[in-house]
This record gives C-alpha cells, sequence and structure tokens, in this order.
C-alpha cells in the first residue's frame, strides 16, 4: 500500500478513468461531505480518496478546515497529514465477547460484562511516533500533527462490522499493501479493553509490523481481586477466539498469523489452537508463530496436553518466562503448582518448546520499546517475527544447557 502522507499517490491503472474525471468533484465536495464524495468512495481504493480529500486543506489553506482524512472512516479534526507529523494512526481490528454501549466514548463503549456474543470490528489509535522507530515504520503508516494533542497514545474510535464487512475490510487492506501477514494480541487478566487495543496498536508499531493488527479482547475485569472470576471468563473465552482465529483464515486472504499472548491469555489461545488443529489441521501451516508471555498455565499441564499439540520441531512454540512478572505474582498466590511462566522455579523445558527465561526483563511490552532496548522483550520478538530467526540464530540470545535439554537467556 503506498503512503497516505500527504501525497497523492499515482492511481492504479483501472483507476485513472475515476480519478481524472472526478477530481474536480472531489475538491468541491470532499470537505462538506456531500452525495458526491459517497460515489466516489464506492467507485476508488480508501487510501485515493484519501489523499484526495486532504488535498484541498494543502492546495487551499484558506479555504478548508483544517482535517486529516486517514480514510473513508476515519478523520481526525484541527489536524494535518504530514510526513514529519509528531503523531501516527494504526488501524486494528478485533473480536471481543465484551458487552458494549453504542454512543459511549471509543474508551469506555466496551465494559467487563461477559456475554455469548463475538463482535467485531476495527479501531484506530493515535500513537506518538518515535525518532528511533521511524526509519522501520511501514509505508502504508499514516502520520500527521494534531493541535494542541497530548503527547500520549488513545484510542480515538471503535467501529462495530458484521462478520462480512469485518472480512472485507481485511481483504481490501490486503490488495492496497500486497502484504497478507496479521499479528494478533490476547491479553492478561487485570487489562481493560481499552488498554489492551492500545497495547496492540503499540506492539504493531514497534515492531513496524507491515500487515494487518488484531486484538481479541476477552471480558477482563480490571481489578487484581478478581483473579478466580477472570480465570472463569478465560475459559469461556475460548469458543471466541475459535470463531475469531476461523474468520480471519477461512474468510480472507491473510496467509500467516503470528500470536502474542500474555499471561492468561495463553491460557485462550493454548486451549483454542489445540481444538483448532484437531479439526482444521491446514491452519497450523498458516500461524506461523505462538508467543507466550509469562503463561499462566501449570507448567505440567502445558507440557502434557499443549506442547505437543500446538508446537512442532520446525515450528515450535516461543515462551519466555519471568520471575517478576506482575501479572504471574498474582496467579502464583491461587497456584501451588509450577506455572510455565515462571523462571523462579524449575524451567519448563519440553519439545516443540523454544524456552527463554527472560529474568527480570519486563515482559508487558507497555509504552514505546526499540529493537535496541534490553529492558524490553522486543528486540528478540522483532528477530522471530520480522526475521523469521529461530532461537540459535537470534544474536541476542545466550543458550545455555541442562539435565532437561537448552534453554535460553535474555538479554544477552
Amino acid at each position: 500500500m503506498s503512503n497516505l502522507n500527504l501525497r497523492i499517490k499515482a492511481p492504479h491503472e483501472h483507476h485513472n478513468f475515476w480519478f481524472w474525471i472526478f477530481l474536480s468533484t472531489i475538491l468541491s465536495s470532499c470537505q462538506t461531505g456531500g452525495l458526491g464524495l459517497d460515489v466516489i468512495d464506492n467507485a476508488l481504493e480508501s487510501d485515493i480518496v484519501s489523499g484526495l480529500r486532504n488535498l484541498p486543506a494543502r492546495v487551499f489553506p484558506n479555504e478548508y478546515d483544517v482535517v486529516a482524512y486517514v480514510d473513508r472512516d476515519f478523520s481526525v479534526p484541527d489536524a494535518q497529514s504530514s510526513n514529519v507529523g509528531e503523531f501516527a494512526v494504526v488501524k486494528t481490528y478485533f473480536a471481543t465477547n465484551r458487552g458494549y454501549k453504542v454512543g459511549e466514548p471509543p474508551h469506555s463503549m466496551f465494559n467487563e460484562r461477559s456475554t455469548n456474543e463475538t463482535t467485531f470490528g476495527k479501531n484506530y489509535i493515535i500513537l506518538p511516533r518515535e525518532p528511533e522507530l521511524q526509519p522501520n515504520e511501514p509505508e502504508a503508516l499514516f502520520t500527521l500533527n494534531i493541535n494542541g494533542a497530548k503527547y500520549e497514545p488513545s484510542l480515538s474510535q471503535n467501529t462495530i462490522l458484521s462478520p462480512e464487512e469485518f472480512s472485507d475490510s481485511i481483504d481490501s487492506d490486503i490488495r492496497e499493501s500486497n502484504e497478507s501477514s496479521a499479528l494478533i494480541y490476547v491479553h492478561g487478566f487485570n487489562e481493560s479493553y481499552e488498554r489492551s487495543v492500545i497495547r496492540a496498536g503499540q506492539i504493531s508499531y514497534d515492531l513496524g509490523f507491515p500487515g494487518s493488527t488484531f486484538v481479541f479482547s476477552w471480558p477482563a475485569r480490571h481489578s487484581v481481586t478478581t483473579y478466580l472470576g477472570d480465570l472463569e471468563r478465560a475459559q469461556n473465552s475460548q469458543r471466541h477466539f475459535e470463531l475469531f482465529v476461523n474468520q480471519i483464515l477461512s474468510t480472507t486472504g491473510t496467509s500467516q498469523i503470528y500470536i502474542i499472548a500474555h499471561h492468561m491469555g495463553s491460557r485462550i489461545v493454548s486451549s483454542a489452537l489445540k481444538h483448532i488443529y484437531s479439526v482444521q489441521p491446514n491452519y497450523r501451516d498458516q500461524i506461523r508463530e505462538v508467543i507466550l508471555l509469562a503463561p499462566d498455565i501449570e507448567a505440567n499441564s502445558f507440557a502434557e496436553e499443549f506442547a505437543m499439540f500446538i508446537g512442532t520441531e520446525n515450528a515450535p512454540i516461543t515462551l519466555y518466562s519471568s520471575k517478576n512478572d506482575p501479572a504471574l505474582e498474582v496467579s502464583k498466590m491461587f497456584n501451588t503448582d509450577v506455572l510455565a511462566g515462571d523462571s523462579n522455579e524449575q524451567l519448563l523445558i519440553v519439545d516443540n518448546v523454544e524456552t527463554i527465561n527472560a529474568g527480570a526483563t519486563s515482559l508487558s511490552l507497555n509504552g514505546h520499546s526499540s529493537r535496541s532496548d534490553s529492558n524490553s522483550i522486543l528486540g528478540d520478538i522483532w528477530d522471530l517475527v520480522r526475521n523469521n530467526l529461530r532461537a540459535v540464530s537470534r544474536n541476542k540470545l545466550t543458550i545455555r544447557y541442562s539435565e532437561e535439554g537448552s534453554f535460553w537467556e535474555y538479554p544477552r
């Protein structure tokens, strides 16, 4: 997908007719939202439309309000797209079994209520750009300046879509970007909908991920005192995550998926993938990586029930263990068994799993992180996701040996 930042791209050959015939119509109607723009939106790809919408304010700055049009569904008032803008817009797709109220602000639209329905949609997140990360930003990233905005991430819009609209929108992105990979983030307990969506967008931005970004947000309650209740909710959310993955793989052109799950989200992912692979074994080839951060799963259960069914010798699970993950510390209050993500006890070392002892390194992926930041695990995840390197080839890791087998330590 060509860059959306304040320049009109050369249209695809089949757009030439529409591009020139309707240019004058767009200039007169795109700022007013008239009927002509609706017709053109149906005729042109959204990236071309957004570029043309932004044109009048650039050519005639005194005649039009300053509005940054990201695509046909989202615009930012009192803003202007810019290649050197301080902010970036990251679009994420979501599925959730949370309850919601239409008309609520984006940050509070989805609540902690658990439902039997799977809701699909997409979000728009505005993130501050980081100079160190800008060279790795995807070509399609929309960047802008916003007058008076706080330099902090924000969830700016939730758009609920039908399953068909959800798939159509993903395929449209794939056609425009010629990139069919997907990144899915599944959060742990004690994480709100807003926080999970922002974190998914942040991970995608920090990785410079070129494909579509997804988040599965289950109805965790935003409290450390509700661990046991959240455990039950996580188990009940497994079928919704399965539906989510099946919707992506069976109805879109997505070719490969990278899954990152933290803490209790690892339970959802592990249980769901075990069942998915039993009924759709061909999906195994499309799910490229499964990355579990401080998984809140009993070590013996993980080794016996999940490792051999999810990982393979050529495509092992990547498991990061921690000695001080805050969420895992809560888990240990309610578990007498050793947990797979806890490095204070004996490390989990089994076939089909690459175990990385992250020690005191943060596994939260909270806030901006770069490949060179040894205080975050993101640098190693970059080598795994972006460079497709197995642990033995990643230079930020040190290999160690034990009676159970080999494992790795981070940082080197």
